[in-house]
């Protein structure tokens, strides 16, 4: 039912640590960084978003330049 499937997608969560889950893109929070900043240093936060929250537009490609050696990123718009 189209319904069901929506509101699996309302379920995913960001998922912080670990191997990125299939199909999730990674995303960092708001915090200050820079190329090479960390995951936790003065509050950074690197993390794990189902690829529904891109699609909906809450999330866009950024392109602040950091970790470019792990490929695309998003952050919140």
């Amino acid at each position: 039912m189209i319904g069901d499937d929506h509101e699996e997608a309302d379920e995913r969560k960001q998922i912080y640590g670990g191997k990125r889950p299939a199909g999730y893109r990674l995303a960092h929070n708001h915090v200050a960084h820079d190329a090479r900043t960390p995951n936790g240093l003065n509050g950074f936060r690197r993390f794990w978003i189902p690829p529904e929250w891109i699609e909906q537009n809450e999330w866009v490609l950024c392109e602040c330049g950091w970790r470019e050696d792990l490929g695309p990123h998003y952050r919140h718009r």
